[in-house]
């Protein structure tokens, strides 16, 4: 007997507000957080992600920063790619996995392919 059960994978694209980590702390102006790597650090709990970090000014920019710094979340690196603004800044982070979607997806046999976060909403 055959199944009529498909192997293509599906992709589903969501919205998610992030209510108690640092992206949610920064709302006042226009910021693209792109991640381009992530792992899961299992047995420490951990997610490590780098990322590209657009930001409109060097206000904005210190603003970013200074949440970072300030937050739950460790901060490994930030360096900033490009003179001038909008600046390009990449940055790797390492957070508890409660708050990481990729985590979750895992959880559930699924792959994040990517994420990104447009002011504070991640995408």
């Amino acid at each position: 007997m055959r199944n009529n059960y498909s192997l293509s994978p599906v992709l589903v694209d969501f919205t998610y507000i992030h209510e108690s980590d640092w992206t949610a702390k920064i709302k006042d102006f226009d910021w693209y957080y792109r991640v381009t790597q992530a792992s899961i650090n299992y047995s420490r709990g951990k997610v490590i992600e780098i990322a590209t970090l657009r930001i409109n000014n060097k206000h904005e920019l210190r603003i970013m920063i200074n949440t970072l710094y300030r937050s739950d979340i460790g901060v490994i690196y930030i360096k900033e790619i490009n003179p001038g603004y909008p600046k390009y800044v990449k940055i790797a982070l390492e957070g508890d996995v409660s708050n990481s979607t990729r985590y979750i997806a895992q959880q559930y046999d699924l792959i994040e392919a990517y994420a990104y976060y447009e002011n504070g909403i991640e995408h």
